[in-house]
C-alpha cells in the first residue's frame, strides 16, 4: 500500500487525537485538582486539547468538554461541540476510525458512501506497523525509512536497502489474496517501477497483509515457511496471462515483459506475511513486543507516551526532517520513558499546545488578581495563565491513570505552603515598620520570583520541568492559601466581598 507523502503526512496528524477525563472517587482533591469548576472545565477540555500537529503533540491525555465519565471510556473530539466515543477501554492513540457523531458532519463517519476512512486507516497501519518492525529484535545500527523506495524499508549503515516492505491492510474481517488479486500486482507494480528492487542482490521483498492467502496460490508458496518459489513463479506468470483485471493489466504486462531471470530473482525474494494484526489490534501486538519492558501496572500510559513519541518521528520522517530511525533510537527513548515512570520521576504527558494565548476570560481569576495587585504585568499574568491550566491537567492525567496518589500531591501541596510561609514571614520582615506601597509591590515580585524558581523536584526527586511547580502556586494562590503582596490577605477578603450577592 502506497499513497502520496502528503496523504499519508496528513493520516498521522490526524491519528494523534487523544482525550481523557477527570479522576474519580470522593477522596478530597488537592487544590491544583479542586480549583476548577464545570464551566471552566468545558474551557479547559478546550484550552488543554492539543492543536492537531504531529510535531508537536505529545499523545496528550486532556480533560474533554463536559463532565464526569465512567472509568475506562475515553472521547475522541473531531469538533468543539462533537464527540465520538471510542469503545476501546485503554487504547487511545491512534483513533479508531468509525463511530457516530452528536453533529451532522460525517468525517469520522464509516457508513458515508464518499469516506476515505479505509484509505486513512491504512495510512496509519502502515506506521504503526513501521513501529512494530522497530520495536523487534535485530542490528541496532540498521535504518527504517517511510516511503523511501517502499511502504517501510530497512537500510544498512551506508543507505544500501535490504528490506522493502509493502503493507497492506483491509477494513473488516475475512477475505483472502489470491493471484489475480489486485493488492498482490499493485505491489508487483511498485517494485518492478523501482529499478534497484529488481536487482538479482537487490533487497529481500515482503507482502504483509491483515487478509489470508489462498491456499493453491503463488504467495502460500513464498510464505516464511515450506517455500517453493519456482511453484510460486509458475503461479504468477499464469495470473498474468489469463487474468482479465482491466485494473491490473498494467502491471501484469510489465511482469510479463521482464526477462525470466529477472522474474525468477524478484520471486525469490519475496516473502508473504498474512494474518496480521490489523490497525485495531496493533497496540496489543506491540505491548507483546515489549512485554517485559513495560512499567508493571503503567504499561497502557507508557505506550500512549510511546506512541505520542512515534506519531512526532513519522511525520519528521515523511516531511524529510530526518532520513531514518534505528533500533539504537528506540531503545533509548525506551529507557527515557522507564525512567518517568520510576519511584523517582513522573511522565510528564501534557504538552504546552492548546494552552491559552491571550488573557480574553482570565483577568478575574483569583490568582490574575494576585498578580496585579504586585504590577507583575501581562506577560507574567499569561504565562501564569499557561501553567495553571497545563498543572491542573497534568495532575488529572497522572490520578487518571494511576501514576500517583492523591494523598501525595496533598502532600506535595502542603510542603509547597510550608515554603512559602518560611519565604512570606522573611519577606515581611524584610520591609521594616512603615513600607510604602511600592516597597510592598517589589517585595512582592520578590517572593513571586523565590516560587516560579522553586524546583519541581519538591514533588518527586526526578522531575525536572517547572512548569508544575509554577501551576501549583497558582492554584494555591487562586485557592487564597498563598500569596504575593504582603497584604493578600485583606486584598482577597476585600476582592470577595465584591463578589457576595
Amino acid at each position: 500500500m502506497r499513497g502520496p507523502h502528503v496523504a499519508l503526512h496528513d493520516a498521522v496528524r490526524a491519528a494523534v487525537h487523544a482525550s481523557a477525563q477527570a479522576a474519580e472517587g470522593a477522596a478530597t482533591l488537592p487544590a491544583s485538582l479542586a480549583g476548577v469548576g464545570p464551566d471552566e472545565r468545558e474551557d479547559l477540555g478546550r484550552y488543554a486539547h492539543p492543536a492537531i500537529s504531529g510535531r508537536s503533540c505529545p499523545g496528550v491525555v486532556v480533560v474533554p468538554t463536559g463532565a464526569t465519565r465512567p472509568r475506562g471510556r475515553r472521547f475522541l473530539h473531531c469538533r468543539p461541540h462533537c464527540r465520538v466515543r471510542d469503545q476501546r477501554s485503554s487504547d487511545t492513540r491512534p483513533p479508531r476510525v468509525s463511530g457516530s457523531c452528536h453533529t451532522s458532519h460525517n468525517e469520522l463517519v464509516a457508513a458515508d458512501q464518499h469516506t476515505a476512512a479505509g484509505q486513512a486507516l491504512g495510512y496509519v497501519y502502515q506506521v504503526g506497523r513501521a513501529l512494530l518492525e522497530l520495536a523487534r529484535p535485530g542490528p541496532e545500527d540498521q535504518e527504517l525509512r517511510l516511503e523511501s523506495i517502499d511502504d517501510v524499508s530497512w537500510h544498512d549503515a551506508a543507505g544500501n536497502p535490504l528490506q522493502a516492505l509493502q503493507v497492506k491492510h483491509h477494513l473488516g474481517v475475512g477475505g483472502t489474496l489470491g493471484d489475480m488479486s489486485a493488492d498482490l500486482w499493485r505491489t508487483i507494480q511498485v517494485w518492478l517501477d523501482n529499478p534497484a528492487l529488481q536487482q538479482p542482490d537487490g533487497p529481500s521483498l515482503y507482502l504483509i497483509t491483515t487478509q489470508s492467502v489462498t491456499d493453491t496460490s503463488a504467495l502460500a508458496r513464498l510464505g516464511t515457511q515450506d517455500r517453493d518459489p519456482g511453484s510460486a513463479l509458475h503461479l504468477l506468470n499464469a495470473a498474468a496471462s489469463e487474468s482479465t483485471n482491466k485494473s491490473t493489466a498494467r502491471a501484469r504486462t510489465a511482469w510479463l515483459s521482464q526477462p525470466l531471470a529477472t522474474r525468477t530473482g524478484i520471486v525469490s525474494r519475496i516473502t508473504a506475511v498474512w494474518r496480521q494484526a490489523t490497525a485495531q489490534e496493533l497496540t496489543a501486538e506491540l505491548r507483546q513486543v515489549l512485554d517485559v519492558g513495560l512499567p508493571v501496572g503503567q504499561e497502557d500510559s507508557f505506550l500512549e507516551l510511546l506512541l505520542g513519541w512515534w506519531w512526532r518521528v513519522s511525520v519528521d520522517l515523511l516531511a524529510g526532517a530526518r532520513t531514518g530511525v534505528t533500533r539504537l533510537h528506540l531503545r533509548l527513548k525506551l529507557d527515557d520513558l522507564r525512567d518517568q515512570f520510576s519511584s523517582r520521576n513522573l511522565p510528564m504527558t501534557v504538552g504546552a499546545d492548546g494552552l491559552p494565548d491571550s488573557l480574553e476570560g482570565h483577568r478575574d481569576r483569583i490568582f490574575a488578581h494576585q498578580l496585579d495587585w504586585v504590577e507583575a504585568g501581562d506577560d507574567l499574568l499569561l504565562i501564569a495563565v499557561r501553567d495553571y491550566y497545563r498543572a491542573y491537567s497534568q495532575s488529572q492525567d497522572w490520578v487518571e491513570n494511576n501514576m500517583i496518589e492523591l494523598a501525595e500531591l496533598a502532600a506535595y501541596e502542603q510542603r509547597v505552603i510550608d515554603e512559602w510561609k518560611m519565604q512570606f514571614a522573611l519577606i515581611r520582615r524584610s520591609l521594616g515598620s512603615s513600607p510604602t506601597e511600592e516597597d510592598l509591590k517589589d517585595a512582592g515580585m520578590r517572593l513571586y520570583s523565590v516560587a516560579m524558581n522553586q524546583p519541581a523536584s519538591m514533588l518527586r526527586p526526578g522531575l525536572t520541568d517547572p512548569f508544575f511547580a509554577r501551576g501549583t502556586h497558582h492554584s494555591l494562590a487562586d485557592a487564597g492559601t498563598v500569596g504575593w503582596h504582603p497584604d493578600f490577605a485583606q486584598r482577597l477578603e476585600a476582592l470577595l466581598m465584591t463578589r457576595l450577592p
